[in-house]
């Protein structure tokens, strides 16, 4: 991923990622968030173009650190860096 750019709001089974390199910005909300949130570039959260979600827990995620993805949970992120790469 490169600076700017997001995976919007979306859900799967549990998962975990290592960040390798870069910074990235998380949103989660959990399963039974409702209305289910709009489809965006998250990282328009970060310029207040679009408002972020009530409910949404937030976390920065550097390299070294890993995610674990609880089982249905809403999650969206942003690229903080030029060059982000992550490991799942």
């Amino acid at each position: 991923m490169t600076k700017g750019n997001s995976h919007p709001f979306h859900k799967h089974g549990e998962a975990w990622i290592g960040q390798v390199h870069g910074r990235k910005l998380w949103w989660f909300l959990p399963p039974e968030t409702q209305p289910i949130p709009e489809k965006v570039n998250a990282c328009d959260y970060l310029t207040g173009k679009v408002p972020i979600p009530e409910g949404t827990f937030t976390s920065l995620q550097e390299p070294g650190d890993f995610m674990w993805l609880p089982k249905n949970w809403y999650h969206a992120t942003c690229a903080l860096e030029d060059w982000s790469v992550g490991v799942g």
